[in-house]
């Protein structure tokens, strides 16, 4: 990566398979960041119709063609080696920027040498608030998500960070969805893990970060649409799987000795009990998910 003085904010863009929704993502940047000093990189994953995303072309956005699905770590990996910003920002094609409050990241990580990521709070189209943020991860977490105590967790965290409404606020992670980082400590840290094909890979890489001295914050001041389902929706075996493997992955990362096995009996119960609930709920297309879970126990037991 070599720094333009006059790029400040590279924006990464991964794609697949979702060219209409990648559109509204790059006109939004376009509509609501002031003119200069940024650029938008697109990689995309082999799209089938990855032809039409030249049209989205412009000086200040190149577009990148994939031979292949390189998932979304690796691809962002990628792009980054392209990018001249100081600041580098992770961005989901399926968000929208609602103002301008997105360059507040890079302005944030300019102002406080102590932090090393930072996000926005995460708005579903209807206005409504995400969990695109976490504490740090620990057994009690996985205790708690494996039995679907997770909405009382959270509930406590956002409890607790409200109190300082006007933040930042210092968390374990921020989500993938839009998560900026400078350029130099990206290239230390060398950007994502690329073990990891789609999620975890961005609590994974705020561990890092914590590790090497730096702190994580939110800042809920700025506010970025994710409109989260769009993509899974069209595969939902093939979500659930990556899902689950991602957290396999990174219980590997995370834990040590005893505590990693704790972490793995609770995968393991995690995924059978969601088996077997999904079993009994699901409906239609959504069931599709269960073939997921099999995958994923499939790929755990035969390496």
């Amino acid at each position: 990566m070599i720094p333009d003085e006059s790029i400040s904010l590279s924006i990464l863009i991964v794609s697949y398979n979702g060219f209409s929704d990648l559109r509204r993502c790059v006109d939004s940047v376009r509509a609501h960041l002031p003119a200069g000093g940024w650029e938008i990189l697109v990689w995309d994953n082999g799209s089938q119709n990855a032809h039409e995303l030249r049209a989205l072309e412009a000086p200040n956005v190149k577009i990148v063609l994939g031979n292949e699905n390189l998932g979304f770590g690796r691809a962002n990996n990628e792009i980054a080696k392209l990018a001249r910003g100081e600041f580098l920002l992770c961005l989901n094609p399926d968000t929208l920027l609602k103002d301008a409050s997105l360059m507040d990241l890079p302005a944030h990580l300019r102002m406080h040498p102590e932090c090393g990521a930072c996000g926005p709070l995460l708005e579903n189209l209807d206005g409504s608030l995400q969990d695109g943020w976490g504490e740090p991860t620990d057994l009690w977490w996985d205790f708690c998500e494996a039995h679907y105590l997770q909405g009382g967790y959270r509930k406590r965290a956002w409890s607790r960070k409200w109190r300082t409404p006007e933040g930042p606020w210092k968390v374990g992670f921020v989500s993938g969805a839009c998560i900026c980082l400078r350029a130099s400590l990206w290239k230390k840290l060398g950007g994502y893990d690329p073990a990891f094909f789609l999620n975890h890979e961005d609590v994974e890489l705020c561990d890092r970060v914590r590790k090497a001295g730096l702190q994580v914050h939110l800042l809920p001041s700025s506010r970025v649409v994710h409109a989260e389902g769009s993509t899974q929706r069209s595969d939902w075996r093939r979500y659930t799987f990556h899902r689950q493997q991602g957290k396999w992955l990174y219980q590997t990362r995370r834990y040590r000795g005893f505590a990693l096995l704790v972490a793995r009996s609770i995968w393991w119960e995690s995924v059978l009990l969601k088996y077997l609930v999904g079993a009994v709920l699901l409906r239609g297309s959504a069931r599709s998910r269960l073939r997921g879970f099999t995958d994923a126990m499939r790929w755990v037991a035969f390496p």
